[in-house]
């Protein structure tokens, strides 16, 4: 990943927001975070001065990769092999009265630190973060793209490919083949498989059960190209032609997608679109059946804000890249998921690839 971004600009715009803020150093614990502001993918703990300066600490086991990996205005330091790297950071920080910032810590952590280094004042800052990763450059974007035409190919081989007797077993292995074949460095997660009544199950996926004939399969995929993933879902009909309370929940869960594309428009808020999206399934009675979480920003992580869900507060901003994945679920019954990504423009969401939206496979 070293040298497809301007690491020193991404922290200088980082520390312009610490300046903003009042905040004088900025620990970052969270490997994407370290990798989005570094390039090493290796973890550690990076600390960002609003001075603009960035020390890397790593285990001595890292530091080869990360002097390799890192941006080379990023001081790289190897921790002691015996020592916390972050007993070392406020070891280093002792005495000082200073505004810290962080993007993570443990309750426990926490404590501890107050206990240690009293004049330390700390403060959460992961929104600052988020305020540069949530916007995509056009580099980001790309390698989205490329993740999402790889899961998108990948899920119209799997339609061709799903039959009466295919076990889930087999339909993930036949994924994971598929997606090195088109390039992909890794899976980003699973893949989940789930059929007949289990799609009513949320997040569940199957072991190594057996499709059979008119039944739903869903198939939710995603891969990961140069650290940033893909996350696509279709629901396929097994056997012929669905029956017609198959087709109404499908058609349903279809409105409610397109409903979320009309509305989220840039800076739109997501409980906004989030509420737009229950309207339609509430209008097609199925009001309780939904998903509590509608689509969700991704980059480096899998689940990145802006969370479109009705806890949320989130803006959806311009750049971003968002997914939409509307799903009503039958306990005892069956469920229907369908899910696309979507780059935030001014004018409006934009497709990054266009996928069938067929029922049958």
């Amino acid at each position: 990943m070293a040298g497809r971004f301007n690491y020193d600009e991404r922290i200088s715009r980082l520390s312009e927001l610490l300046i903003e803020n009042s905040i004088d150093i900025l620990l970052l614990l969270k490997p994407s975070n370290i990798l989005y502001f570094t390039g090493f993918g290796g973890g550690g703990v990076l600390l960002v001065s609003s001075d603009g300066s960035a020390e890397l600490r790593v285990h001595p086991i890292y530091r080869e990769r990360a002097e390799n990996e890192a941006s080379s205005s990023v001081q790289v330091v190897a921790t002691s092999p015996k020592r916390d790297p972050m007993q070392e950071v406020f070891e280093v920080l002792e005495g000082r009265r200073a505004a810290v910032g962080y993007d993570f810590l443990s309750a426990e952590g926490y404590r501890d630190i107050v206990s240690k280094s009293p004049n330390l004042l700390l403060t959460p800052a992961s929104e600052l973060v988020w305020r540069l990763r949530q916007i995509k450059g056009e580099e980001e974007i790309e390698l989205l793209r490329k993740a999402c035409e790889i899961a998108a190919v990948t899920l119209e081989f799997v339609k061709e490919f799903l039959t009466v007797g295919t076990t889930t077993r087999e339909i993930k292995a036949a994924i994971a083949e598929e997606v090195f074949r088109l390039g992909a460095d890794s899976l980003a997660f699973g893949p989940i498989i789930k059929n007949g009544s289990r799609t009513a199950l949320p997040d569940y996926t199957a072991i190594d059960e057996v499709v059979r004939g008119d039944e739903l399969v869903i198939v939710d995929l995603g891969v990961a190209v140069g650290g940033y993933l893909s996350d696509l879902c279709r629901t396929f009909y097994v056997g012929g032609s669905p029956p017609s309370n198959v087709q109404h929940v499908y058609e349903a869960v279809l409105k409610a997608r397109q409903r979320g594309v009309e509305s989220a428009t840039s800076w739109t808020s997501s409980l906004a679109v989030d509420e737009n999206m229950r309207l339609t399934l509430r209008e097609a009675g199925f009001e309780d059946s939904s998903s509590n979480v509608q689509g969700h920003g991704i980059g480096l992580e899998h689940h990145e804000p802006p969370l479109i869900s009705p806890y949320s507060r989130d803006l959806i901003p311009e750049g971003a890249v968002i997914t939409l994945e509307p799903a009503i679920y039958l306990p005892g019954k069956f469920g229907v998921k369908i899910e696309d990504m979507y780059i935030v423009r001014r004018e409006g969401l934009k497709p990054i690839v266009e996928l069938s939206d067929e029922i049958t496979s």
